[in-house]
């Protein structure tokens, strides 16, 4: 019996780097539509609103961006992106975003390690990659690095510090944290895909 040959088979990075997904022009539109909502502080142990307030895990204060007319085009670049993304590196199946949520970071404001891999109470699917938009420059605040723990070792990690407009995608199940931020100030728009269980 011969043995089945996928007709392609992606490079399985943990973590990928699309670099200048967004213009500049875009990323300030992104920032101006979420300086006009209201802010929310950042909570732990949940996808949506319920959670817990716990300032020594988490301090940053958020904002849910909502679908409409101003927003469309948002979501129309991020599903762009994240579909080539996900079919050249990482071939999961995904069924639509968990809400786009965008992140304010000031001075003391971090997030202590994490995984992103919750069930949606909206949709009863799983997140399976995660996605961070950066939306400030590297030079507009200093501390902040985010972290990726790929070997599952706290100790063994890279700090990075993506440029403005670049889209960092990982798996949802690889812990991570964003240190303090020391001075300025750290903005991104962060969104997880869904899909259903693994089998």
């Amino acid at each position: 019996m011969s043995r089945r040959i996928d007709l392609y088979v992606p490079p399985m990075e943990p973590c990928v780097i699309w670099s200048g997904g967004f213009t500049d022009e875009e990323c300030d539109s992104i920032k101006d539509t979420g300086e006009l909502c209201e802010f929310l502080d950042a909570k732990v142990g949940s996808s949506g609103e319920d959670g817990t307030l716990d300032e020594t895990a988490r301090k940053t204060k958020i904002v849910w961006i909502q679908p409409k007319e101003e927003t469309a085009w948002i979501f129309e670049r991020m599903n762009e992106i994240v579909a080539k993304m996900n079919f050249d590196k990482f071939q999961m199946d995904l069924t639509q975003f968990d809400g786009f949520q965008y992140s304010k970071y000031e001075v003391g404001d971090h997030y202590d390690w994490h995984n992103d891999t919750v069930l949606s109470p909206r949709s009863g699917l799983f997140r399976k990659l995660s996605f961070s938009l950066m939306l400030s420059d590297v030079d507009d605040y200093e501390g902040g690095e985010f972290l990726l723990s790929i070997s599952g070792s706290e100790t063994k990690t890279e700090p990075m510090k993506v440029k403005k407009g670049d889209l960092v995608a990982f798996y949802s199940h690889i812990p991570h944290k964003v240190s303090p931020v020391t001075s300025g100030q750290r903005l991104t728009l962060v969104t997880w895909a869904l899909g259903s269980k693994f089998k």
